[in-house]
C-alpha cells in the first residue's frame, strides 16, 4: 500500500503535466495565428473583426500589379468572406462584356486559389473569396465568389 501511494505521488505531477500538454499541444492544436500573433478558434475565423485583421494585414502590401494590365488594389473583409477588388488598368468598364469577363475569368481564378497553399487556410475553414474587377474608370466590369466546396473542402 505505501507502494502504490509512493508511486502515486511521484506518478501525479507527471500525469498533470502530460494532460497540460495535452491540451496545450493537441486539443488547442486547431487555433490560427493571425499575422498580428493572435491566436484565434476556426469559429472566429469567420467573423469580419478577424477577418478585417488579415485584410489590413494584406492591404498594406497593396496595391500590387498582379499582371501588365490589372492591379489587385484593396481587400476588404465580410462575414465569411475576403473580398479581392482588382482594377483593370488600361479599359474602361464599358469596354467588356461583363458575362464573356466572368466566364473567362472565373474558370482561371478558381484553379488558381483552389490550387493556392495560402488559400488553403481559408477555404479549410469555410471562407469565401468573392474578387471583383473594375475598369480603369472605377466601375464594375464583372465579380464572382469561390466556395470552399468549388474546392471540394
Amino acid at each position: 500500500m505505501n507502494k502504490i501511494k509512493k508511486y502515486a505521488l511521484l506518478f501525479f505531477p507527471l500525469i498533470l503535466v502530460g494532460l497540460f500538454a495535452v491540451k496545450t499541444y493537441w486539443l488547442d492544436a486547431g487555433g490560427i495565428v493571425l499575422p498580428t500573433g493572435k491566436k484565434v478558434t476556426a469559429e472566429e475565423l469567420h467573423t469580419q473583426a478577424v477577418l478585417a485583421i488579415i485584410a489590413d494585414q494584406i492591404n498594406k502590401n497593396l496595391p500590387r500589379m498582379v499582371d501588365h494590365e490589372t492591379k489587385l488594389s484593396k481587400v476588404e473583409a465580410l462575414e465569411g468572406e475576403l473580398k479581392y477588388n482588382y482594377d483593370k488598368i488600361n479599359r474602361v468598364a464599358s469596354s467588356f462584356n461583363s458575362r464573356e469577363f466572368v466566364n473567362k475569368m472565373k474558370p482561371r481564378a478558381v484553379d488558381l486559389a483552389c490550387n493556392s497553399p495560402d488559400m488553403a487556410l481559408y477555404f479549410e475553414n469555410g471562407i469565401n473569396a468573392h474578387y471583383v474587377f473594375y475598369g480603369s474608370d472605377h466601375q464594375l466590369i464583372g465579380e464572382f465568389l469561390i466556395t470552399p466546396v468549388q474546392c471540394s473542402y
